[in-house]
């Protein structure tokens, strides 16, 4: 895969420093020449770059020399937490889909099915592009991607969107690029905290969310619910959803331990699937736009999420962090529906199971008077996947997939400064994937005997001894090895300059539907990205 794009971010002055993000991602170096050109013109230009907190840039979790979006090899964007407090977006893909460079794909308009698009992924964006929460994948197992309205507003605190990178630390699937949704977390200030908001809109529309927080002692917990509801510009296009999470902090000053975690959440939703709209109702009016030739299609999502986290700080020797999470998600849903049949019988089911563990660690020291960083980490996860089309027992029509997956994935990177602003970021990942799918039909298997009737001559088939189920099985799978390589460098170039140089090597394994419909000699995807930029970013004292 290769690709090319040139963007040039800009966003009104919102109450921080003025500045401007060029960026050119390609393969071929020719394009450098294009990119030297951009440049110069964006020294001459004027125009507002990514938000940043009150009084200095916002602190990342993306690689960089100084932890903000100043030193970062690669293109990313911050929404913060006052970006979305101002914000009239009632949803995170509504939120999502305006900064620059992203695109939503929406087959209905109500955020269920939404997907973002980075970097011209296309249809496979749900694949492509990562989404992550507080660093865990929210992308499932087969080619739904990642169900983006089981993220409460409410929850959120910033959105860090990192371009063409990430691949080292998060593995498969960082092709476009990783929107990482950082969620709100209580302090033990010991002091009460509420937050309420109500929203009504158009079409029956209402957003209600509460946060309550409190902290004592080493102690601290938050508890947050949200209901959304919406009848939506089409008919059958409503959408209900309700989410819950409770979490425990303890902040302990023994052991070493500086946080150690509990959070559960709970998310459900029902929706309507209109279907398509046809160039003959488009242009009859509005009437015709909104009403729907599928009034009885209908999802609903169950999504439970269990986690447990600790970070300890070992002194001198470094920092660890460790998060373990598990999650379950049912999703029953009738596409085409008939009234000849009961809805049961025409119903399919998606279940999913996810165990992850995610092992990180950080360790600065010093060399040429300057702070190194050099970070490691292990990803583990285990997922078992079951999707069971039109009922359970129809036969020729029901069928049956199923399918497991294992994944390790091994990383490190280093972050070394050297001085007038100078700074390198490497690093490199070892993956191995290994899936199993297996893909049945509900069949009648009958013994076949001949017989000659009562009265007749010739013998006739007769049917006996029939036995029904899901079969033959159709087996497919793989097991791969795989790499991501990153490797960029900054240079703080003035107070407020800083140029940027990255190469990087992404990788996508298959996903299990792919598995089930695709020949024996599917492979994972693999890609490129070069980038070179220019940030210029003016500090508060010069405004």
């Amino acid at each position: 895969m290769r690709l090319l794009h040139a963007v040039a971010e800009s966003r009104e002055p919102r109450q921080h420093r003025p500045g401007l993000t060029l960026r050119l991602a390609g393969a071929r170096r020719g394009h450098a020449l294009v990119a030297l050109g951009l440049v110069g013109a964006a020294i001459i230009c004027r125009a507002y770059a990514e938000p940043v907190a009150t009084g200095d840039e916002v602190v990342i979790t993306a690689p960089s020399a100084s932890g903000t979006v100043r030193t970062t090899p690669h293109s990313v964007t911050v929404i913060t937490a006052t970006d979305i407090a101002r914000s009239t977006a009632t949803s995170v893909p509504d939120l999502l889909s305006r900064g620059a460079n992203l695109n939503l794909q929406s087959l209905f308009g109500n955020g269920k099915d939404a997907t973002i698009d980075m970097r011209g992924m296309g249809a496979t964006a749900g694949s492509n592009v990562l989404v992550l929460v507080d660093g865990e994948r929210l992308n499932e197992t087969d080619s739904s991607g990642a169900d983006l309205s089981t993220i409460p507003m409410s929850q959120i605190e910033r959105v860090e969107i990192i371009r063409g990178g990430g691949a080292v630390r998060y593995g498969s699937g960082a092709v476009g690029g990783v929107i990482n949704i950082i969620t709100r977390h209580p302090d033990p200030d010991g002091k009460l905290h509420l937050d309420l908001l109500g929203r009504v809109g158009s079409y029956q529309t209402t957003d209600l969310r509460a946060n309550v927080s409190a902290g004592t002692g080493a102690f601290a917990g938050a508890v947050n619910a949200s209901s959304f509801n919406t009848n939506g510009y089409r008919q059958n296009n409503a959408v209900s959803a309700r989410d819950g999470s409770a979490e425990l902090h303890w902040f302990p000053s023994k052991l070493g331990l500086s946080d150690v975690s509990l959070r559960a959440a709970h998310h459900e939703d029902t929706t309507g699937f209109p279907g398509p709209v046809g160039a003959q109702a488009f242009a009859a009016g509005a009437d015709a736009r909104r009403s729907s030739n599928a009034p009885f299609d209908t999802s609903s999502t169950t999504d439970d999420l269990y986690s447990f986290g600790t970070r300890v700080d070992i002194g001198s020797d470094g920092q660890l962090s460790v998060k373990l999470s598990y999650r379950d998600r049912d999703n029953p849903f009738i596409i085409g529906y008939t009234p000849l049949l009961s809805p049961a019988a025409q119903q399919s089911l998606i279940t999913s199971q996810r165990k992850d563990a995610r092992v990180h660690y950080d360790q600065q020291f010093e060399a040429l008077g300057l702070p190194q960083t050099i970070t490691a980490g292990v990803d583990l996860q285990r997922a078992d996947y079951v999707r069971a089309d039109n009922g359970t027992s129809n036969i020729g029509s029901s069928t049956r997939r199923t399918g497991d997956v294992d994944w390790q994935g091994y990383y490190t990177s280093t972050t070394l400064r050297a001085p007038h602003g100078l700074a390198l970021n490497a690093g490199v990942r070892l993956d191995h994937f290994r899936s199993d799918v297996q893909d049945s039909l509900y069949t009648s298997v009958c013994q076949t005997t001949f017989q000659i009737p009562s009265g007749g001559t010739t013998p006739v088939p007769v049917l006996s001894n029939c036995v029904n189920g899901f079969q033959p099985p159709k087996n497919q799978g793989g097991s791969w090895n795989n790499r991501a390589l990153d490797l960029g460098l900054t240079w703080e170039a003035a107070e407020y300059i800083t140029g940027c140089a990255s190469v990087s090597r992404n990788f996508r394994n298959p996903n299990l539907d792919e598995l089930i419909v695709a020949a024996n000699n599917l492979r994972p995807q693999t890609g490129r990205t070069l980038e070179l930029g220019l940030r210029y970013s003016q500090r508060d004292d010069l405004e």
